[in-house]
């Protein structure tokens, strides 16, 4: 996770990131999407959140995996459409539909937000 090492120096937030479970060996296109969404939320979160405390939680499930990324900041209304020239959610979700997982995002003002991806190893392509 040297993206993450790399953004807390710069930033005024602390990424933590917790790890479950045995890791398992996904393709190379898998790793590369997961790695995008997870540079996408942190790059949202920089720009966006004005969090003090970022925590990822890899869960290496019998089943599948589950990563969450959960911030402190300051949240927003997902009913609010996504101004002109800003494709990060699009992207992210457009990863995860490519990978067969599924993404979701919750959020409110005033209370950080929430992503989780969840990825069940038999949909891999």
């Amino acid at each position: 996770m040297n993206f993450a090492d790399k953004i807390s120096q710069r930033t005024n937030f602390k990424v933590q990131i917790h790890q479950q479970g045995n890791p398992y060996v996904l393709p190379p296109l898998i790793q590369r999407n997961i790695f995008y969404i997870f540079q996408e939320a942190l790059t949202n979160i920089e720009k966006h959140a004005h969090a003090q405390r970022v925590d990822v939680n890899m869960d290496w499930q019998e089943m599948g995996l589950e990563i969450q990324v959960v911030d402190d900041g300051v949240g927003y209304d997902p009913a609010l459409q996504i101004p002109n020239g800003h494709f990060g959610l699009n992207n992210m979700r457009d990863r995860a539909l490519e990978s067969n997982a599924r993404l979701s995002i919750t959020s409110q003002p005033g209370h950080g937000a929430c992503l989780v991806l969840y990825l069940t190893y038999k949909e891999i392509p």
